[in-house]
């Protein structure tokens, strides 16, 4: 009886022992290794494995087909540069005021870039190699965050046995391939580096349904696919490296844009063909543990955003995330929440002022314009510089454009609501859909809380930075100065018809900041619905930002000449936000007299300023192609 006993106690150690091992075995000690592979501005309606069978993407397709490819990953902004500050801190570029692209703000002291955690844990991290961080805390993240940043770096310059963490940025799908530049060059950078019998013919693809399907089009879109081959084929070759360095089965492999597709809906527009990226991620045999759906061809439909990829790293690392970093790990030993909302934004571009905010929950998208006096497909040096938009223009002129393919460049509206499941190019606005009404009221009020919560910096304009001194994270701090729920408030009352005694109300209210967007406000609802006699009698504003839209209106709507000569002084003041504030509301309007015509193009010639000169080129530009007059741009 006692031999009995004790041979079950043997049995049960050996069983308990036999499990340990198994589990050792499951769960290595050594650190994986990560590799980045990012590339520029790409939507996954334009990638092989999300369904596009015109697509040559075999790399990325081999990734998805033996580990996970996910449905609803959201960059937290529609241009590179917000994005990429998300990406190396965690942090949503609202909360600090890094939206405005190509900006460069202080953040707090305490906020990092995060590889330097990896490197204090041993890691070897490298960068090759674009930074665009949009804080003027960019050098020293680069000094801290990489042990090289370079055109040459890699994982090949660590010590032997060094975990790594290496980032490669491909720029072959940049805005620049498939859309602003000349054809020339596009086949000096593209065409030239693909086999002849590689091209994507014009006619090989469907075209997206908000553009016009024309031979020129179609000529401008297959950019876009064979930019993303040459992309394929570049991490393709890295890939291979990695791989005849044995280091295939030790890396997790993520596969990733920085935002959405470089054209027209997609770059700088707030949609989900702006936000939502491809992310691919492969987990090799000995890794495998870490993902809850396993992995080999499995698609995941939770929501990410760039925040949680921050936060994911660190957590395979190890090393667990500073409080500040607002994401989740998407897998990892940590249990943490699941993301049930992304948000997003859209601040300034290049000359062009905008404020877009979004949320999605991966099937529904709403997204609130704060600045609805210009169209989506809104004026932008950058962008006008491409065929494909005068391609555009010049079909709507001619009315070859349905409603579908009109809407971003005709309508101004305050907000869209979208269906992504079943509207993946978001042609369909259901913002006044009644069957929706709930949904879109709960996404409208979760949205709002958001911005009053994070009390987000960007409602206060960038002059009051300059003139405080202060970071838009330290200003946006100020209750007294930035009372954000009021703020708030008053800025969802633009472009809502029945508001305007609201506004007119907030107009008297002592607080800069609201009277700013009372303005705004106002001044779209001249645009969207017409002047409204309650505005006769509008004062003059005390506060800069917040009178040059009241000059506007003047000028423009009560034939103001004054008012008019008022725009002009501030264009040719010494405060530069000021000045483009002035200039783009004068390029909004739908005629100038040759004397202030003249003057506008003296000015913006005159200064030193090149984001100002590009004012001044585009009114030439305006001017000087009278088959593009039509309404909403003149």
């Amino acid at each position: 009886m006692i031999f009995i006993k004790v041979s079950k106690l043997f049995f049960l150690l050996l069983f308990l022992l036999n499990t340990s091992i198994t589990v050792l075995a499951q769960k290595p000690s050594s650190k994986p290794n990560i590799l980045w592979l990012t590339f520029e501005d790409t939507s996954p309606q334009y990638i092989g494995c999300y369904g596009n069978n015109a697509a040559k993407t075999p790399v990325m397709d081999g990734l998805a087909s033996e580990g996970l490819r996910f449905t609803s990953a959201f960059s937290t902004g529609t241009v590179c540069s917000p994005s990429r500050y998300a990406l190396i801190t965690g942090t949503r570029p609202t909360k600090y005021g890094t939206g405005h692209h190509r900006s460069s703000y202080a953040v707090p002291n305490f906020i990092e870039a995060f590889p330097t955690y990896l490197r204090q844990q041993g890691y070897y991290t490298s960068n090759n190699s674009k930074t665009d961080y949009n804080t003027s805390k960019a050098r020293h993240f680069i000094q801290t965050a990489w042990d090289e940043s370079s055109n040459n770096a890699g994982w090949w310059k660590r010590k032997d046995g060094q975990p790594f963490f290496s980032v490669f940025n491909c720029a072959h799908s940049h805005q620049s391939r498939v859309m602003t530049n000349p054809w020339w060059r596009y086949k000096e950078q593209i065409l030239d580096n693909i086999d002849t019998g590689d091209v994507i013919k014009d006619d090989a693809f469907d075209m997206p349904p908000y553009l016009y399907d024309s031979n020129a089009m179609r000529k401008e879109h297959s950019r876009v696919y064979n930019s993303i081959q040459l992309t394929d084929k570049f991490f393709g070759d890295i890939l291979e490296r990695l791989e005849n360095e044995g280091l295939r089965d030790n890396t997790i492999v993520f596969c990733f844009s920085d935002h959405g597709e470089g054209i027209v809906g997609g770059k700088a527009h707030a949609r989900a063909m702006g936000y939502r990226v491809p992310l691919i991620v492969w987990i090799p045999e000995k890794y495998k543990y870490l993902s809850p759906w396993g992995s080999g061809g499995v698609i995941v439909n939770d929501v990410v955003d760039f925040t949680d990829l921050t936060a994911t790293v660190l957590t395979l690392c190890g090393i667990q995330s500073p409080d500040y970093i607002e994401g989740f790990p998407i897998f990892g030993n940590d249990e943490k929440p699941k993301r049930q909302y992304s948000y997003g934004s859209l601040d300034k571009t290049g000359e062009n002022l905008t404020l877009s905010r979004s949320i999605t929950d991966g099937r529904w998208m709403y997204n609130h314009h704060f600045m609805p006096f210009q169209p989506e497909m809104r004026w932008q040096k950058y962008f006008d510089a491409s065929k494909q938009n005068d391609l555009i223009r010049d079909d709507f002129k001619k009315g070859r454009l349905n409603k579908t393919q009109s809407y971003i460049i005709e309508e101004l509206s305050s907000a869209t609501f979208f269906d992504l499941e079943n509207d993946e190019w978001e042609v369909h606005n259901l913002i006044n859909k009644k069957g929706l009404s709930q949904e879109i009221a709960k996404m409208k009020d979760l949205l709002k809380q958001e911005l009053i919560n994070k009390r987000d910096a960007h409602f206060i304009p960038e002059y009051s930075h300059k003139i405080s001194g202060l970071s838009p994270y330290e200003l946006s701090r100020d209750e007294e100065f930035y009372p954000v729920k009021k703020v708030v408030e008053t800025a969802f009352l633009i472009g809502e018809k029945n508001k305007i005694k609201e506004l007119l109300n907030a107009s008297d209210n002592r607080n800069d900041i609201v009277r700013y967007w009372s303005a705004i406000g106002l001044y779209s609802h001249c645009r969207m619905f017409g002047f409204n006699k309650c505005m006769s009698d509008l004062q003059d504003d005390n506060y800069p930002p917040a009178d040059i839209f009241i000059q506007a209106i003047k000028a423009f709507y009560l034939n103001n000449t004054r008012a008019e000569t008022s725009l002009l002084e501030y264009m040719k003041g010494d405060s530069l936000e000021l000045a483009l504030l002035a200039a783009e509301l004068m390029l909004l309007q739908d005629q100038l007299s040759i004397e202030t015509y003249n003057k506008f193009i003296e000015i913006t010639s005159s200064s030193e300023h090149e984001v100002f000169k590009q004012c001044g080129e585009l009114l030439e530009y305006k001017v000087s192609n009278k088959e593009l007059k039509y309404k909403t741009f003149w």
